[in-house]
């Protein structure tokens, strides 16, 4: 469980590289390639959300998911919550499983915005991460055809359970800068969860307490809307501040909770739960 690793800390150890030099490497690949707008055909559209898929030999729930996001005109992409992949290794076995759809994943990274988790860095595949997912801690908008501005949403990369203190003044900068941008809605995602549910798993972990205790006053001040998460498998809500925190099911193959999310982004936010039966073999 957990890449193996019981630490104290959750098992966010064994990385290659830690939070700051994670979001150091991010922001140069940011500043190279822009941050990205997505351009939506009316004020409403829908957005697939996932986690822990823990891709290793199959990736049955994967697949589905992405299928059901593509065939949905009013879907203009989904984001994935982290722990794509399970363990050692499996980067090059996703990418593997990957090259036999190309119906499915072809243009993916234009269409799925991802959060690394703790399975997707640990054993020191950040490198690998950074090959195939670019960046851990970015940021982008919604607008209309005609130019209007909509949502922005921000990722953070917390598989270490930490942001990092880099990432932290990045992150009050963006939200400022939001202020005077009159967005209709802020999304933050990010993998590990700020506040602990009766499902917690043995051994995952959250942040450290001073640091959830700093988040949530942020994420209240600036009018955050939600902060999406999975890391603990199971399906949980709090509102606290003003802030809907969302902790997602699992959508790991066997699982039997296995669900994503389907936000309908219009003036209020709506979440749709779509559970997902066993793939018959």
């Amino acid at each position: 469980m957990g890449c193996e690793n019981k630490d104290i800390r959750g098992m966010f150890v064994h990385t290659s590289a830690d939070a700051n030099e994670r979001f150091g490497q991010s922001m140069v690949y940011n500043e190279d390639h822009g941050f990205t707008t997505i351009y939506t055909l009316t004020d409403s559209y829908r957005v697939y959300l996932c986690g822990d898929t823990h891709v290793d030999t199959t990736a049955q729930n994967w697949e589905r998911f992405v299928l059901a996001y593509k065939s949905d005109l009013l879907c203009p992409f989904a984001i994935h919550v982290g722990d794509e992949i399970h363990g050692k290794n499996h980067w090059d076995m996703f990418y593997a499983t990957a090259a036999k759809r190309p119906d499915l994943y072809t243009s993916l990274k234009d269409t799925l915005f991802v959060t690394p988790g703790n399975h997707d860095i640990c054993f020191g595949q950040w490198e690998q991460y950074r090959q195939y997912r670019r960046s851990s801690t970015y940021y982008f908008e919604t607008k209309t055809l005609l130019g209007k501005r909509l949502d922005l949403y921000i990722c953070l990369d917390s598989a270490e359970g930490t942001l990092g203190s880099d990432a932290w003044k990045w992150l009050r900068g963006v939200l400022e800068d939001a202020k005077g941008k009159n967005y209709r809605h802020i999304i933050i995602f990010s993998h590990v969860n700020l506040f602990r549910s009766n499902y917690q798993l043995k051994f995952s972990s959250n942040f450290p307490l001073e640091e959830t205790y700093e988040l949530t006053q942020l994420l209240t001040r600036y009018g955050v809307d939600m902060y999406i998460c999975g890391h603990d498998h199971y399906r949980h809500t709090t509102l606290y501040g003003g802030v809907k925190y969302v902790t997602l099911d699992t959508l790991k193959d066997g699982a039997y909770n296995a669900s994503y999310m389907i936000a309908t982004m219009g003036e209020k936010v709506v979440l749709e739960w779509i559970e997902i039966k066993e793939v018959e073999k």
